[in-house]
C-alpha cells in the first residue's frame, strides 16, 4: 500500500541513507491534500492505489522536468510501461497482459499518436537501438515500433506472444490461446497424490 510510506523516511536507500530528503518530488503530505482536494475518501486499499498513482506521476514529472532542464528533452525517448496489468495480475488472460504503454520523445513522435496494433515488451530492444540510430547484432522476436510511431510504417506482428512461470499464450486479433505447461516432475507428484494442489502456475521451475 503505497498511502503507508507516506511520512517515512525516505532518506534511507539501498544504497545507503542520504544526508538529506530526496527532492525529487512534493513533499508526502501534499499527496493527502491533493486526494482530499478531489474528494477521494482516505482510508482503503482504492486509496492506496490512488495514493500511488499520484506519487507515480510526480515522479514521471520530475524525470520530464529535469530533461527539459538540460535542454535534453527532444533527444530522449521516454518509455513508460508496466509488467502486467493489475485486475490481471499473475495471469496470461487479457486483463493481464493489457498494458499501459506511453513513449515522449518531442520532435519524432507527434502528441497524441496512438497505435491500435498490439505490440510485446521484446521491441523494446529494436526500437531503442532504432532510435540510437543502431539496429540488433542478432535475430530478436522484436520489431522496432519507430516506423508506427513516427508515421513512416507499422508494427508488423502476426500475433503476440506471452510467457509467466509455467503459462503461455498466443493472441491474435480477438483471439488467445493460453496453455499450461507444467514440468513432468510435477505432473507426477500430482498423479502419485504427493500433492494435493497443484504448483502456483507462476511460479519458476528448478527441476
Amino acid at each position: 500500500d503505497p498511502s503507508e510510506e507516506l511520512g517515512k523516511d525516505h532518506r534511507y536507500t539501498a544504497g545507503g541513507i542520504l544526508d538529506n530528503d530526496p527532492e525529487g518530488h512534493p513533499p508526502d503530505e501534499t499527496v493527502h491534500e491533493r486526494l482530499s482536494a478531489a474528494g477521494v475518501p482516505r482510508g482503503g486499499r482504492l486509496y492506496g492505489i490512488n495514493a500511488g498513482m499520484v506519487l507515480l506521476d510526480d515522479q514521471v514529472g520530475a524525470i520530464l522536468s529535469k530533461l527539459d532542464e538540460l535542454g535534453i528533452a527532444e533527444n530522449t525517448l521516454v518509455v513508460y510501461a508496466a509488467d502486467h496489468g493489475i485486475a490481471g495480475k499473475g495471469s496470461l488472460y487479457y486483463p493481464g497482459t493489457h498494458l499501459p504503454l506511453v513513449m515522449r520523445w518531442p520532435g519524432r513522435i507527434s502528441a497524441g499518436t496512438v497505435i491500435d496494433e498490439p505490440v510485446m515488451h521484446v521491441d523494446f530492444l529494436p526500437t531503442l537501438l532504432a532510435a540510437a540510430g543502431g539496429r540488433p547484432t542478432a535475430p530478436t522476436d522484436g520489431v522496432s515500433l519507430l516506423p508506427a510511431l513516427t508515421g513512416t510504417g507499422a508494427v508488423s506482428h502476426d500475433a503476440t506472444f506471452a510467457e509467466m512461470g509455467f503459462t503461455r499464450s498466443i493472441t491474435r486479433g480477438r483471439y488467445s490461446y493460453i496453455a499450461f505447461r507444467y514440468p513432468n516432475s510435477t505432473i507426477e507428484e500430482m498423479e502419485q497424490g504427493k500433492t494435493d494442489v497443484a504448483i502456483d502456475h507462476v511460479a519458476r521451475y528448478k527441476g
